[in-house]
């Protein structure tokens, strides 16, 4: 207390940061989240991990990337390190290991430093309830005759099924691109399956990006719908269009190369961010549409 008999003010405590800026990921260093994300509990049982190294290191990437190798080599008996983009790095590392790694970089200055952000590998997986509506495709198509000519995309997902009616009209998947489809879950990438799609994911993207049906024909649509009450519940549907709808992508002509990088799995096809990364760096299209975590 002051000596005119008021309280002193107390300082008010800066306030956190939305994003903390720490190098390990929460994802790696808490327990709970690895455990909801069916990672190892413990802190010593190796996992796959991605880094990112530090673009802001006073020589660039060069400068990042050989430190971080020195960092690797000092940690002792750990996998090896897989370049899977320009400034990303994957390995398998225990939570220890990754904390080790992280503490031994942060001893140099800021500007020496050669890790941004480490975090797991998350698994990738696919989701379906998407619709050209959603991103205002078929607004686009009306106001500016966007109809996707002379565009290429790359569908980084389960595939493109080359023989869907969809693709058909506008030659989507041929032409100047049918050379570039890829498949990544195979040992060769180019000897795989990249035009066949056992899961349907990436022929369902493929679908809302390009292509389309001839307007005229009356059309059965199946689709998976949310119940409108408990009793319901999550059930598949259908219905009948007739010849005055016209089923079609965002962009109708677009060419589409398939990068297959989810596999076959019946009931849960799954990938890595690593493979991801891995066949956007090889791609030559100019455009990417990719499954999402979570």
């Amino acid at each position: 207390m002051s000596d005119d008999g008021a309280m002193p003010v107390q300082p008010r405590p800066p306030p956190a940061p939305l994003v903390p800026n720490t190098v390990l990921a929460e994802a790696l260093t808490n327990a709970e989240e690895r455990t909801r994300l069916g990672l190892p509990v413990d802190e010593d049982t190796p996992l796959d991990v991605v880094v990112e190294l530090n673009l802001r290191h006073r020589r660039g990437l060069p400068g990042a990337e050989e430190r971080f190798d020195t960092l690797h080599r000092a940690l002792g008996e750990v996998g090896e390190a897989l370049r899977i983009a320009d400034t990303y790095v994957g390995l398998e590392l225990s939570v220890r290991q990754a904390r080790t790694l992280a503490r031994a970089d942060a001893e140099a200055p800021a500007m020496e430093r050669a890790i941004y952000r480490i975090w797991p590998d998350f698994p990738v997986s696919a989701l379906l309830d998407r619709s050209v509506s959603t991103v205002k495709g078929d607004a686009a198509q009306r106001s500016y005759d966007a109809a996707g000519a002379d565009v290429t995309w790359a569908v980084v997902d389960s595939g493109i099924a080359v023989e869907h009616p969809h693709f058909a009209e506008h030659d989507n998947l041929g032409g100047d691109v049918a050379q570039l489809h890829r498949d990544y879950t195979a040992a060769d990438a180019t000897r795989g399956s990249p035009l066949t799609d056992g899961f349907g994911h990436g022929t369902h993207v493929a679908g809302i990006i390009a292509g389309g049906l001839a307007p005229g024909a009356p059309l059965h649509v199946v689709q998976h719908v949310a119940g409108s009450d408990d009793s319901q519940g999550e059930h598949v549907a259908s219905r009948d269009l007739d010849g005055s709808h016209r089923l079609a992508g965002v962009a109708p002509r677009c060419r589409l190369v398939s990068l297959k990088t989810l596999d076959d799995g019946a009931a849960s096809p799954r990938t890595s961010s690593g493979r991801c990364a891995t066949c956007a760096k090889r791609s030559t299209a100019t455009a990417s549409c990719c499954a999402s975590t979570g």
